[in-house]
């Protein structure tokens, strides 16, 4: 099975995902909490429907604000953040 090119040569894609995984090691808590709950609020969706319990989007886009945007914020806040040390840190050693 092979994954994504790099300079032509093929990477096969378990190097492709367990670079993914290295990559984002540090971060893997906040994936997991906002990947559990699109999975739940997804789950509790589904369960409604083949229960025949109709719900109106007047509860689930409240239920998406309140899970998701939080966790989204978060996220690209510590996305930033980390984004400007390092171009911080690459100007310091730019400059000395």
């Amino acid at each position: 099975m092979q994954g994504s090119f790099s300079q032509g040569q093929p990477v096969p894609a378990l190097e492709v995902i367990s670079g993914a995984i290295r990559l984002y090691a540090g971060r893997a808590p906040l994936f997991l909490f906002l990947g559990l709950l699109c999975v739940s609020t997804l789950l509790l969706r589904e369960t409604l429907l083949l229960m025949d319990i109709r719900i109106s989007w007047a509860f689930w886009v409240p239920l998406l604000l309140v899970t998701h945007v939080p966790g989204v914020i978060l996220m690209i806040a510590l996305f930033s953040r980390e984004e400007s040390l390092s171009l911080s840190g690459a100007f310091l050693a730019v400059r000395s």
